[in-house]
Order: C-alpha cells, then structure tokens, then sequence
C-alpha cells in the first residue's frame, strides 16, 4: 500500500526505481492535477543533477526544504546518503517528518533555522525556487563548505542589496552594470509568467540567464566550475534555471552552449532580440557581456 501523507497544498510524492531509472510517481493531493504534474518534472530535473554528483556517505542539505519534497525524493534516491532538510517553518518541518517516518526513511535529519544560522560539513547543497537572496546565501554557503551545489533560483525581482550580500554578484558584472541596472535587470528576469507575450517572456528568460550568469561567475572567482541550466521541459516552470556546480563526471552533461550579449534601450529596458542564440537554450555557457549602450 502507498503510504499517504499529504498537508496544506503539497503533493503526495513517491519515487519508484525501475530498471535502473528513477521515475516520481505523483499520487493525488491537493495540488491540481496540471500543478502536480509540473511539481514532479521539478523534481525529477533536481534528482537527477544530485544523483550525478552524490558518493556514498555524503551529506546532502535541502535548504529552504518547506515539506520536504525535495529531500524526501533524494533521501529514497540516495539511501546511502544521509540528507539533512534546513526549513525556518516548525509545521513544514513536522509535516517532513511525519512523511519520513510514514516512508520509513532512515536517512533523514531536520534542523529548523534560518539559513544564516546554519553551520557544518556537507557535500552538495541543493534549493528548489530559493526565492531572491536565498539562492545567493545558499550558493555562498556551500561555496564556504567546499560543496557542490544544484539550486533552482526563484523571485529575481525581490533582488536587492543587504548587509551581507551586494549586486552585482562578480567582477566581470561591477565592471560592467551599475547597481540600478542590475536591479533593473533583476526586475525584468521576473517577467516570465506563461500569461505574459511570448516576447515578453523571452526577454525575462534572456534576463534570467544574464542574472544567473553573474551568480555563476561569482563563485568561479571561488575556484567553482558552474553551468547554468534550463529544465527539461522547460514548461515545468516559469523559473526554470538551474545552476550546477561541476565536476569532471558532470561535463558531459552540457548539451549545447549559447553565447548571450545584452544590449540596452534609452529606457535602459533590454531590447527584444538582444541575445544572440546560437542554439536551444537548454545550457547556457555564456562567456562575453557587453557594456549597456544608451
């Protein structure tokens, strides 16, 4: 019999293995049926990228966890892993618990904190739809960890400076936007919701990358290789990036490469068409950012 558990709008989410492949299985909750299903495409896009990156033995953090719907389906992936779920929510974290024990999960630990709060060693950090700054303090603390990382970023237009984290992210981005640009950049990487033009959302997706790229550069200054993906398929989300952290068993998962070269409007709005796309955007490697021009 599945195990049901189910609370507040979350899913009930089961991983099944068959022939070596691991499938989310989406059993009826509360979320509808479309949501659901996009929730699980989520999923399986992270799953996969820890899978690939995870030894036995290593300590795997789900930060920002909520329920527990990521870690749960890696905690079952992994099971010699040991996964830790970091959430400020004591009723997310009850709910998480009471779904590993249902599961009889035994590889699961639950710290209830605030990201700044956490400390110690582990190996891959992971976050799906982190949202603003979060991504930022979750890359910069597996950065301090020497860990690798696989995070979905979420909510670019909430971006913005704080005592500990300043826009933008790289040198290669000071050199070249001012902190207004870049928050106007930010702003315009939010506009990718499906009932927006399709021109629209493009330019949000393009300003998503260029936001992500600086993200990236920023911890290649850190010794980190990263690579900036799109989910497959890329309807799961709106927010639909992902930035792994690679190593030598991971390039061979870079399928193409874009070169991405912003320019600017008087309205300092970046132009439609500005971003030369020399393949499908389902990896971005992008290597060139030019100056705005008004």
């Amino acid at each position: 019999m599945v195990p049901r558990w189910c609370g507040g709008e979350a899913q009930r989410i089961v991983v099944e293995r068959s022939r070596g492949d691991t499938n989310m299985v989406l059993i009826s909750g509360k979320m509808s049926d479309v949501r659901a299903v996009r929730k699980q495409q989520q999923l399986n896009n992270l799953v996969a990228m820890v899978t690939r990156l995870a030894c036995s033995g290593d300590m795997v953090v789900d930060f920002c966890s909520g329920g527990g719907h990521v870690g749960i389906a890696l905690a079952h992936t992994l099971p010699k892993c040991q996964v830790l779920l970091i959430e400020n929510k004591e009723e997310s974290l009850v709910r998480a618990e009471s779904r590993c024990t249902e599961l009889g999960l035994g590889n699961v630990g639950f710290i209830q904190t605030n990201l700044d709060y956490f400390t110690g060693p582990f190996q891959i950090g992971v976050a799906l739809h982190a949202c603003g700054v979060a991504t930022d303090m979750v890359m910069d603390h597996c950065v301090r960890a020497g860990a690798a990382f696989v995070v979905s970023p979420c909510c670019y237009g909430f971006i913005q400076n704080t005592v500990k984290f300043t826009f933008p992210r790289s040198k290669k981005f000071l050199d070249t936007l001012s902190y207004k640009e870049h928050m106007i950049l930010c702003r315009f990487a939010d506009q990718t919701a499906v009932q927006l033009p399709p021109e629209r959302r493009l330019i949000g997706k393009q300003c998503m990358g260029l936001v992500d790229l600086d993200r990236s550069w920023r911890a290649e200054a850190h010794g980190y290789s990263v690579e900036v993906m799109t989910m497959e398929p890329d309807s799961c989300t709106p927010k639909n990036n992902m930035l792994l952290h690679l190593t030598s068993s991971t390039q061979k998962l870079s399928l193409v490469t874009v070169s991405l070269v912003v320019t600017w409007g008087p309205s300092l709005e970046p132009q439609a068409g500005a971003v030369d796309i020399h393949a499908p955007m389902s990896v971005y490697s992008p290597r060139s950012l030019s100056s705005p021009s008004w």
